[in-house]
This record gives C-alpha cells, sequence and structure tokens, in this order.
C-alpha cells in the first residue's frame, strides 16, 4: 500500500482544488437553486414579511433557460475521425468503425438523458463533470467505454494548475462521494471495525468536512477517489525502417527473433539507428478513507477519467488589492439576475397596491349619520342616508367626503413595463420571429429561427462542445487498450443506423483496433438533431425545385429515394426499397426507348427490312429451283439406277435358274455314281463271302 507521505501529499491536493474553487462552489448552489427553485431567498422572504409585502415572484427568465435548454435538446452531436498524416496510410473502413463506435457513445450518453443533466447543470449553476468509464460485459471478461456524468459536480475536484477548459493537462482529479455503511462494509471488510467506530454526525450541521454522516436515519460513509498522473521515463528507439519503439518493446521483439532464426532462415533484424528520452504518463488510481489508502492500482487509462465541462476558461484576481487567483465560472442566467429581483419587487410592489386598493371609502362628520352599520360597510348598503342638519338646527356642510385613492408612481409602472425587454436584453436573445418571412411562418420556420437568436448561449454550446471533444479524444486513446480480443462491437453508420461488427478476428476480414491514437485527429460538431436536418432538407429541395426547374427535374427522375428517406414515418425503409426497384424498372423502360430509333430512322430501317425481305425471298426462290433441280437430277438418277437394278434382278434370276439346273444335273451323276460303287462295293463283298466260304471248307 502507499506511503504516509503519498496519503498526505493526496490530501493536500484535494484542499488545495477546494480552496481554489471554493467561490464557484457556492455561485453554483446559488444559481442552481435560481435556475430551477425559487428567485427569491430567505432573506428576502423575511424582509418582504417585515414591510407586509407579498412575498410572490414572477419567474421570467426561467421561461429563457427553458427555451435553451430545448434548442439543446434539438441538436445533435457528430463525430468526425480523420488521419492526421503522421502514421501510414489511413485504413478507410478502420476509421469509419472506430469513428461509429464513438457515435454509438455519444448517442448513448443522449439517450440516457445524462447529457441533458450535464448541460442543465452548466447553464443553472456554471459548470458540470464529465466521467470516461469502462465496465464489464454481463458474464464477460470483455470491457465496454461508455460516457457518463458526476453524481455531484461540488464534490468533484481538479488540478488548479490546469489551463485547459476541460482541466484534461491537470496532474489530477477525483471525487469525493458518500456510500452506505453496510455496502462499506461488505466491499472493505477490512476497515469495517474502523467504520463502526466512526462519528456520525446528522446532515448538515457539521461545520467542517465529516467522513461519516446520517442522512433519513442512514449511516453513510465517505470515500474519495483520487487520479494523478504519474511521469515515466523511458528510451526511444528509432529503427532501420523508420519505425519507433521503446526499448522494452525492442528487447521483446529481438527475443522473438531470435527463437524463429532459430528453426527458419529470416532476414536480418532490424538495427538501432539513435535513441533518446521519452516521458510518458502514467494513471494511478487512489480511494481515501480518513486516514487510510484503501485502493491504490496503477491503470490502464491514457488520461485523467474526469473532464470540466465550463462556459469560459477566464482567470481573474480575487480583488483590486489581492494578487490570488481564480477561475470564475457562470451560470446562463446570471447576468439577469439582478433584473429578476428587480422585477420581482415590481411584482410585489404592484401586489401590494393592489392588496391595498380601497373600493369606496368616505369621511363622513358624526353629526350627519343616520344608519352607522351601513356607512361602516358602505359597499354592502343598498341606500346611504345622512342629515344636513344636526340636533341643534344647524347646517352641516361637507358632511360627506370621498376619500380619493393614489395612484401608483409612473415610474413604477413605466419599469414594471419595460423590464420584460430589459431582461430579454441583458441575456441577449431576441425574437425568434425576427427576419422570418410572415408567409412562411411555419413550426419549421420558428425552429431554425430558435437556433439562431441567442448570442449569450454560444459560449455554452462551445463549452459542452469542448468537454465532449476531450471524451471522445480520450476514448479513441482507451480503444485499442481496452479492446484487445475478438469481440462485437456496435457502431453508427452515416445514415444514422446502429449495427454491429466483429473486430479483432484473425479468423474473418475484421477490422483491428490496433492502432496508434496519435495518428488520429477527432472533431465534435453540434449540427441540429437528424428530424430537423431532414426537415430542413426536404425544405431546401422543395425551394431549389421551384427556382431551378432543372433540380426539379432531376429530383423527379432519380430523386425519389432521397426524399423518402428524409421522411420520418412507419414502414419508411421498406418504401425506400420499393422506390429504388420502382426507379430501376423505370430506367431500364428509359434505356429501351433511347434504344428505339426516330420515325426517319425507322423508315429508313423499315425500306431496309424490305429490301432485306425481298432479297431474302429471292434467295429463297433461287434455292427452291435449286432443290427442285436437283430433285429432277435425283429423280432421273433413281431412274435410271432403278432401271439397271432391274436388269440385274434379271442376269441374277438367270444365272440363278441355270446353276440350279446345273446342280440338278450334278446330283443325277453323283447319285448314278454312287449306285455304281455301291453295287461294286457289294460284289466284292460277295465275292469275299465265297471266297471265306471255300476256304472253310
Amino acid at each position: 500500500m502507499a506511503s504516509q507521505k503519498t496519503h498526505k501529499k493526496i490530501k493536500k491536493d484535494i484542499e488545495s482544488s477546494f480552496t481554489f474553487f471554493n467561490e464557484n462552489i457556492k455561485n453554483h448552489k446559488k444559481n442552481m437553486r435560481f435556475s430551477f427553485k425559487e428567485t427569491i431567498t430567505d432573506m428576502e422572504r423575511s424582509r418582504l414579511s417585515v414591510v407586509n409585502k407579498p412575498d410572490i415572484e414572477v419567474n421570467y427568465v426561467q421561461a429563457y433557460l427553458s427555451r435553451f435548454l430545448g434548442e439543446f435538446k434539438m441538436l445533435s452531436p457528430s463525430v468526425a475521425v480523420r488521419g492526421n498524416g503522421s502514421g501510414d496510410e489511413v485504413n478507410v473502413k478502420q476509421v469509419e468503425i472506430v469513428q461509429g463506435h464513438i457515435q454509438f457513445i455519444i448517442e448513448q450518453f443522449q439517450k440516457s438523458g445524462i447529457s441533458m443533466d450535464v448541460f442543465r447543470e452548466l447553464t443553472g449553476g456554471g459548470y458540470s463533470v464529465l466521467k470516461v468509464l469502462t465496465k464489464y460485459r454481463k458474464e464477460k471478461f470483455e470491457q465496454d467505454i461508455y460516457l457518463s456524468k458526476a453524481d455531484d459536480p461540488l464534490t468533484c475536484f481538479f488540478d488548479p494548475m490546469a489551463k485547459l477548459l476541460s482541466k484534461e493537462d491537470g496532474k489530477f482529479c477525483g471525487e469525493v462521494y458518500p456510500m452506505s455503511k453496510t455496502e462499506f462494509k461488505k466491499k472493505y471488510p477490512k476497515y469495517a471495525d474502523k467504520a463502526d467506530t466512526m462519528r456520525y454526525v446528522n446532515i448538515g450541521q457539521a461545520s467542517d468536512f465529516s467522513w461519516a454522516f446520517k442522512s433519513k436515519r442512514k449511516q453513510m460513509v465517505m470515500l474519495v477517489e483520487y487520479y494523478c498522473v504519474e511521469e515515466m521515463q523511458y528510451d526511444l528507439l528509432l529503427l532501420s525502417d523508420g519505425s519507433t519503439l521503446s526499448r522494452s518493446d525492442y528487447n521483446q521483439y529481438m527475443k522473438e527473433y531470435e527463437a524463429l532464426s532459430s528453426e527458419f532462415k529470416v532476414q536480418p533484424p532490424l538495427e538501432v539507428i539513435k535513441s533518446r528520452k521519452e516521458k510518458k504518463n502514467i494513471i494511478k488510481r487512489y480511494v481515501l478513507f480518513g486516514e487510510d489508502i484503501i485502493e491504490e492500482e496503477k491503470t490502464s487509462l491514457p488520461g485523467l477519467p474526469y473532464i470540466f465541462v465550463s462556459s469560459q476558461n477566464i482567470f481573474v484576481y480575487k480583488s483590486s488589492s489581492s494578487d490570488e487567483i481564480q477561475q470564475v465560472t457562470r451560470s446562463y442566467l446570471e447576468s439577469a439576475m439582478d433584473a429578476q429581483r428587480l422585477f420581482n419587487f415590481l411584482c410585489q410592489t404592484l401586489a401590494n397596491y393592489a392588496e391595498n386598493y380601497m373600493n369606496q371609502k368616505f369621511i363622513v362628520d358624526e353629526r350627519a349619520v343616520v344608519d352607522e352599520e351601513s356607512w361602516t360597510d358602505p359597499q354592502t348598503a343598498s341606500v346611504l342616508l345622512k342629515r344636513s342638519i344636526d340636533d341643534n338646527g344647524e347646517v352641516i356642510h361637507e358632511a360627506v367626503k370621498e376619500v380619493v385613492q393614489q395612484d401608483l408612481p409612473p415610474a413604477i409602472v413605466g419599469a414594471f413595463t419595460h423590464m420584460q425587454n430589459t431582461i430579454q436584453n441583458t441575456l441577449g436573445t431576441y425574437d425568434a420571429q425576427m427576419g422570418i418571412n410572415q408567409k412562411e411562418l411555419s413550426g419549421k420556420a420558428l425552429i431554425a429561427g430558435a437556433t439562431q437568436n441567442n448570442v449569450i448561449g454560444v459560449p455554452f454550446m462551445g463549452g459542452f462542445a469542448c468537454a465532449l471533444t476531450a471524451a471522445c479524444e480520450l476514448i479513441l486513446k482507451m480503444i485499442p487498450q481496452y479492446y484487445v480480443t475478438a469481440m462485437t462491437v456496435p457502431y453508427v453508420d452515416d445514415s444514422g443506423d446502429m449495427t454491429y461488427v466483429r473486430v479483432n478476428d484473425d479468423n474473418t476480414e475484421a477490422v483491428s483496433f490496433n492502432y496508434k491514437p496519435s495518428e488520429f485527429d477527432i472533431e465534435i460538431k453540434s449540427s441540429p438533431s437528424f428530424a430537423i436536418q431532414k426537415d430542413q432538407a426536404l425544405n431546401m429541395m422543395s425551394k431549389l425545385s421551384q427556382s431551378f426547374p432543372a433540380f426539379g427535374e432531376f429530383i423527379n427522375q432519380v430523386g425519389l429515394p432521397f426524399i423518402l428517406e428524409n421522411l420520418d414515418i412507419k414502414g419508411i425503409d421498406k418504401l425506400v426499397q420499393m422506390a429504388k426497384e420502382m426507379q430501376k424498372a423505370a430506367q431500364m423502360q428509359n434505356q429501351q426507348q433511347q434504344q428505339q430509333p426516330n420515325p426517319e430512322q425507322q423508315a429508313i430501317i423499315l425500306k431496309q427490312q424490305e429490301l432485306q425481305l425481298k432479297a431474302q425471298e429471292a434467295q429463297e426462290e433461287a434455292q427452291i429451283k435449286r432443290e427442285e433441280l436437283q430433285i429432277r437430277k435425283v429423280e432421273s438418277a433413281n431412274q435410271v439406277f432403278m432401271e439397271q437394278l432391274k436388269l440385274k434382278r434379271e442376269l441374277i434370276n438367270d444365272a440363278a435358274r441355270y446353276k440350279t439346273h446345273a446342280v440338278d444335273d450334278a446330283a443325277k451323276i453323283a447319285e448314278a455314281e454312287m449306285k455304281k460303287t455301291e453295287q461294286e462295293h457289294q460284289h466284292a463283298m460277295d465275292l469275299l463271302h465265297l471266297s471265306n466260304t471255300a476256304v472253310g471248307e
């Protein structure tokens, strides 16, 4: 854990910050009460009670503040990320995804209402505080970056030496926040005994800061979250290919090179050209409770997570005779506070006059009174009787005199009449309808005029944009440090639609978030919301179509999908797709029509087609004749062939008949020869038999 010396340093930084900013803290409390609760202080109510005046208030300035907040609500900050030329060629897809993801973070910041709360504190109290934080995804180890605000800007502290409006150049920042005693003991069981022994004072009764207090019968403890910048010096190396690495990264590179070169043939390693000392900021986080530092860690944050939001960055001397400097913050209504108090005084004077107004009063001589009850309440009596002569017979002169009501001084009435213009001029506003063509006085025209009629509001818009830019620059630096694994991140595309994309995935063509933030610049532009921009686009197209017929014809031909995309109606996406399909079909039809010739060309084509047809017919007729001649030739040849075939058949038949007779004759001769042979054989057999018979005898 940190040493006691570190604790003393942290405590000293916090005390110096609150001392430096004490006047602004007081003004913030007063301004927030004046802007959103009441414009009469408790002391003023006591004084009004002493002089028997009504303690009424007419909060005229609240309407201007509400309108300004409404104008801010209609704005939609847009993010632009681009390369600054200090690195390699920019990966367009990478820039698009990074820009879209930061835009998504800002839109979530707006949708949650936190953006409006920050601007309300800025305009009502004079300043607010943004926070850039991370949180783990449910049941995962991936972290998401998000934008939030401090619960109470009065409990935040910054380095008094910081000069930038957002305080991002400071050396420390932090926040004092409460935690219930029960939650504290669960989260920090090591310090549970100390929480039990603390003296808990009632909230509002402690004159100085207390680490423990009671709020609505609930015991609370105060903790301090403190972030500081610590500089670390390291060696920066310039390599032979022009790239730079730290000494530790280069040593790791050489180890990997040696392991690789032992197995494979590789090119020689990059050589170190030269080196120099470089400083690197490390953000450390501490949590304090009483005299103990209960948490200490070295974070991966590239900058301080607390961002100051103010309309001005002015440092003045506390007094004409003092050399002590303080920063001055102002609320939107601060310049008109005294004018509002004067307006309240005039209204109270008028109310007091009306309250004490006499309907009818008389001064009556006692001798002339007939019915005392009717003269006591002359407004309800139907008849008032008086005597002209008293009981002694004397004439009563001027028995009844009417009491005349004294009017208000003209100065009071005149001041009340012109007070509204005084407040308006003090705030630097003017009528939103001034400069607008009365013939075109629509709601859209009033919106456009309302966004340009607030001069005093420009610094507040600029201060908010400056703080948001600082937050986005920090997010741009945090992305490559916190989004290091393969994951899916949301982003907003150029059309304002939210989608998801895979990053840092080696198995797909995913975008890598491993980039150098120093090679990119980021810019925040406050433009009207998409709804207002769409209305303005439609109005502009309508006017251009009327002024330039060629533009109107162009829109009629190819601009229908663009017009539909600027309409906020249900099912607009499907309607846009249908319009694109219809437009595509119309283009194909136009192309076909354009391919068709004009009447003269068509007549020539028809004439050519007619000539071609006649030539084709002549060719076909000649072909037919040739075929007929060929047929006749074939038929003649066939006839000759048939005659030859017939002759051949007759010859074959004759040969066959001749062959048949020859065979028959040969058969008969063969048969006669066979019979002769058989006879000779039989004769030989007989002789043999006779011979055998003779030998036996």
